[in-house]
């Protein structure tokens, strides 16, 4: 019996750990604003890249001028400059997803087909929508789970 049962956990946990679910996870994150979750599905070299980008924008926010606000207008961040000083790389996430206006129920109904390839510790994941456009992502085995290093819906996020 106790064999059957860690051999279902394993199987449980292995099942939950796929690079789509590691998309889906993601693109969850982005429908519920949640920085956190978004940030943990990243890989360190994209948490690196993020923090460095939070740094640039904190030393723009520490200026407090007509700058500073317009830039914040142009992300659609709603935050005061000082508020921005006090961000960490999760706060920041979560400003950037709130800004999206990303919508799951509908994006979810767009998927016609998900291919995935796995080579090694990578992983690519393609999600084709109904009008025939895609969704790319790349992924890495870091730290015993899928990390996303890059992906056409995170450029669409940090390139308005």
């Amino acid at each position: 019996m106790k064999k059957t049962v860690i051999v279902s956990l394993i199987s449980i946990c292995i099942v939950s750990a796929t690079p789509l679910d590691t998309v889906y996870d993601f693109i969850l994150a982005m429908e519920t604003c949640d920085g956190t979750m978004a940030v943990n599905l990243l890989s360190s070299d994209l948490q690196a890249t993020l923090n460095a980008a939070l740094a640039g924008f904190q030393e723009i926010a520490g200026a407090d001028g007509p700058l500073t606000r317009e830039l914040l207008n142009h992300y659609g961040f709603e935050a005061e400059p000082w508020e921005v000083s006090s961000w960490d790389i999760t706060d920041f996430m979560e400003a950037v997803l709130e800004s999206s206006r990303f919508s799951v129920s509908d994006f979810r109904e767009e998927v016609e087909e998900e291919n995935v390839s796995m080579t090694g510790r990578k992983a690519s994941v393609v999600l084709i929508l109904k009008n025939r456009s895609s969704i790319n992502f790349d992924l890495v085995w870091e730290n015993s789970s899928w990390k996303l290093i890059s992906s056409s819906l995170l450029n669409s996020l940090f390139n308005r």
